[in-house]
């Protein structure tokens, strides 16, 4: 059996990817943060009567929100207390979507 380490040596080797003499960090301030967020949406639709029975349709729908952030850019990274950064929590997001459809009816 190797010999283990010794737990109390200060001079052996450091785990690989820890960076040269840096000491634990943890966060050690916390805040609520309240921002109103609007969310909106726009729908556009068109229908179109092929035959007494048969009619397409086509839509387009578009959701807007702001007022968010993100957890990777709120964090300020500086060593050697991490700190959550009071700026970049008016972010936006968007989603849309194109909807195409028939409709029989007998």
């Amino acid at each position: 059996i190797p010999d283990q380490p010794d737990p109390t040596d200060t001079t052996a080797l450091q785990p690989i990817n820890r960076p040269f003499r840096m000491v634990r960090t943890s966060f050690n301030r916390w805040q609520y943060d309240q921002t109103f967020a609007p969310v909106g949406e726009l729908r556009a639709g068109v229908n179109y009567q092929l035959t007494k029975a048969v009619s397409v349709q086509a839509g387009y729908t578009l959701l807007l929100g702001g007022g968010i952030s993100r957890a990777s850019r709120r964090v300020e990274y500086t060593l050697p207390a991490l700190k959550i950064f009071d700026g970049n929590n008016h972010d936006a997001w968007m989603a849309n979507g194109l909807n195409l459809g028939i409709t029989c009816n007998r």
